[in-house]
């Protein structure tokens, strides 16, 4: 059982474990010298409560479940998901609790609100809901060859009142458990700050963090577990061995990293993956570091353990050279009265040979800059013009620095930018272009191309030269009546509002087609595009037709786009099948002085047509 302790008025959370063994400062169990986890990227789906807890009602409850858990599925390193699947099937209490929280094969993963307290009280003893906010952890499968965690359970006290940050935090902390992290020790002996705000992992064994977010060796371990791809983008290696002069392993020892510059601290247990060599491996975002051992506080056993041996005081980690007749050894710095000091880089890896007397040494390739920055994201291209477009997209990171950007358009280099924008300009109207980007830094390290983004630039202007009131005339092959002119086709009234009084044109021929109508321009224009209204199902009351507009009862389904060469027609678009009440079709610009729809099947027996538009520049 692994707990987290009350201190300062902060509440208790618990553990519950399914063997007795808790390996910390890194993965919570080990097993066959591996750390276990959920299967692939590790995604676990949360079933929250049907019920209430405490005061909080149950979407307040769920929300800052949500808030917790996202503490983790937030960071970017690593691959943990920890999703809301469905709700539990029922409100769960004292008298049904044993069959969600022991059942670990029926594919829930159940965060119980013990509104009253009364299943903690069942499973701690009475009065334990005074004391425990809560408990988490999730049972593991053995092959035989590896463990795995196969589903989770968490139980929040609603009978004790404390605030969202601090319920928050705590209930982080078991969530933490949940997904196969344990202890760590890293406190105002590195240098934190203890007074209020605290700024204590949220992995430590007590109480102390007064923020509502990861501590950076809280970060550093869920990705260590759970690795994403970018994670060598963001952080280097340290490993090593924590050896006595003679070579001999030391288990149990505390090792941690600080940032010269920063004062930022990471940590993990020497021969955490208990292989008997002292082995240890810490992630590193890029720094100046120097290498620290200590013991493990007496204190920090059984459900406040650190480390695979600290589980009961007599464990390695209490015992000689680290304890000697229950005295502890002095922290040892790498370097001893002159620190060591190493450097880290994305992506590299460093090795380190650290002995008890504090000597040893820093090795591998994090001293040469060999790392190029991220990959661009957030790459955005907006067309400002004919012949113009700007992109914009977030700065990438770098070990060293980024100092410039290479930007691509359809695979060929057009601009090197040192910010985080680009005008591309001497394009042509109405094209499509693609582009793509990588950061570079002062080494010549260059990323990987970012994903695609294509723009089109703006057209020029065009104009509806069919239009009545720009001197275009309208004529029909037949007309059914006064009461469906052909006028009413390029009137710049689309919607067919008055159908049959003059709302839009209407052929004389039932179910005989093709019928056409025709516009004469004013003059010879230059058109790549002609758009068809077509009568709506409701035509006693129409709305203004949108490209996704469809009918079902009286439009025209297939027709031809025409336009006059000088002595012949010549198709320019071939439309079948059609059921949007506006059609437009697009083609290679054409100049000509004159156009014909010429309708090829319609519903309901007639060609109905209430605008027809012909654009151009």
């Amino acid at each position: 059982m692994t707990c987290l302790r009350v201190l300062h008025g902060f509440i208790a959370g618990v553990l519950i474990l399914f063997t007795v063994s808790a390996f910390a400062g890194g993965p919570l169990v080990v097993c066959y010298q591996l750390p276990t986890k959920y299967a692939g990227a590790g995604s676990v789906s949360l079933n929250y409560d049907q019920g209430i807890l405490g005061s909080r009602t149950k979407a307040q409850a769920d929300a800052l479940v949500t808030e917790a858990v996202s503490m983790w599925t937030n960071v970017a390193t690593s691959t943990v998901v920890l999703a809301r699947g469905a709700d539990l099937p029922v409100d769960i209490a004292a008298s049904n609790y044993a069959t969600f929280l022991y059942d670990f094969s029926d594919g829930l993963n159940p965060v119980i609100y013990d509104s009253d307290g009364s299943i903690i009280d069942s499973i701690f003893g009475v009065g334990a809901k005074n004391s425990v906010l809560g408990f988490a952890g999730s049972a593991w499968n053995n092959n035989g060859s590896q463990c795995q965690y196969v589903e989770g359970r968490a139980v929040i006290n609603g009978y004790i009142s404390v605030n969202d940050t601090t319920m928050k935090v705590v209930l982080a902390h078991e969530v933490g458990h949940l997904i196969g992290l344990d202890h760590t020790q890293l406190d105002n002996s590195q240098g934190l700050v203890t007074s209020y705000p605290s700024n204590y992992p949220l992995m430590y064994p007590i109480a102390y963090r007064s923020y509502a977010t990861l501590h950076e060796d809280d970060t550093a371990a869920v990705s260590a577990l759970y690795p994403d791809a970018t994670l060598g983008s963001v952080y280097g290696q340290l490993t090593g061995s924590f050896v006595q002069v003679n070579g001999t392993p030391i288990r149990g020892a505390n090792i941690w990293a600080k940032e010269v510059n920063t004062n930022k601290v990471f940590s993990v247990v020497s021969d955490y993956l208990i292989q008997n060599t002292g082995y240890f491996k810490l992630l590193l975002p890029p720094g100046s570091y120097t290498l620290h051992a200590e013991v493990i506080q007496t204190d920090f056993t059984a459900g406040s353990s650190i480390g695979p041996y600290s589980e009961t005081s007599s464990g390695f980690s209490f015992q000689p050279p680290l304890y000697n007749n229950g005295v502890p050894i002095a922290p040892i710095v790498l370097g001893g009265s002159s620190p060591s000091q190493f450097v880290i880089t994305a992506g590299c890896v460093a090795s380190a040979t650290f002995k008890l007397d504090g000597t040893g040494s820093v090795g591998g390739n994090c001293g040469v800059d060999n790392v190029p920055p991220s990959v661009p994201v957030g790459l955005s291209a907006t067309p400002v013009g004919a012949t113009q477009i700007n992109l914009s997209w977030t700065a990438s990171t770098d070990n060293v620095g980024v100092t410039g950007y290479k930007v691509y358009r359809g695979g060929t280099l057009v601009g090197s930018p040192t910010t985080t924008s680009y005008t591309d300009t001497g394009l042509t109207a109405s094209t499509s272009y693609s582009y793509t980007l990588a950061a570079c830094d002062v080494a010549s390290n260059c990323s990987a191309q970012s994903n695609p983004v294509s723009a089109t630039t703006i057209p020029v202007a065009s104009s509806n030269v069919a239009l009545a009131s720009v001197g275009a005339v309208a004529s029909a092959s037949s007309t059914y009546s006064s009461a469906y002119p052909v006028a009413a086709v390029n009137n710049n009234q689309r919607t067919g509002v008055i159908w049959g009084n003059g709302g839009g044109w209407n052929d004389a021929t039932a179910n005989t087609q093709p019928d056409w109508v025709q516009i004469n321009f004013n003059g010879t224009q230059t058109i790549d595009r002609v758009v068809v209204y077509t009568l709506q199902d409701n035509y006693a009351n129409p709305i203004e037709p949108t490209d996704t507009l469809t009918f079902t009862t009286y439009g025209v389904t297939g027709f031809t786009v025409q336009g006059w060469d000088g002595s012949a027609w010549v198709t320019l678009a071939t439309v079948s099948g059609n059921n949007l009440v506006k059609r437009t079709v697009s083609f290679a610009a054409v100049t000509t002085d004159r156009i014909r729809v010429n309708v090829t099947s319609a519903l309901a027996s007639y060609s109905r047509i209430t605008e027809i538009e012909a654009w151009g520049n």
